[in-house]
């Protein structure tokens, strides 16, 4: 039988603790990095029937079967009927000609923060209620406006 030294024994542990902190680092980073992401395009003549699950719809209601690509997305103090859109904190251009606007929600008002879905050619808006501190939205401008990601924290 093999005998293992105190020394072995807890340097064993030591590791074991380590693999499990960094284990559970990774995974609670994970599920804290889940994105508010909107859908990345819509048909508008759907909305009559009922919104995606999870999101409410704002705008009068249009009829068209084509899709709609997400355009735009913002963030609203307070519920988006009360048009309180938000402007971001800092905005930074990339030299890929991408654009990095970052809003930070701090405090938090009363009515909470709501991410706002736009899409081209329509008047239509998806939106939700958000818990995020800080979002990054990373738009291209070339050839046309389009969302790239959308990260929150």
């Amino acid at each position: 039988m093999l005998s293992v030294s105190p020394r072995s024994r807890r340097m064993q542990r030591s590791t074991a603790r380590l693999v499990f902190l960094v284990a559970s680092f990774i995974f609670f980073a994970v599920v804290a990095r889940a994105q508010p992401d909107c859908p990345s395009s819509l048909v508008v003549g759907d909305l009559r029937e009922a919104p995606p699950s999870g999101w409410e719809r704002l705008g009068a209601h249009e009829e068209s079967s084509e899709p709609r690509s997400l355009r735009r997305v913002t963030f609203s103090d307070g519920h988006p009927r009360e048009k309180a859109l938000l402007r971001p904190y800092s905005s930074r251009p990339e030299a890929n000609g991408d654009r990095t606007d970052v809003y930070r929600f701090s405090p938090v008002s009363d009515d909470g923060i709501w991410i706002v879905c736009q899409y081209e050619h329509t008047r239509q808006m998806l939106f939700r209620p958000l818990t995020a501190s800080t979002c990054e939205v990373i738009e291209s401008d070339r050839p046309e406006r389009r969302v790239r990601s959308v990260w929150c924290q």
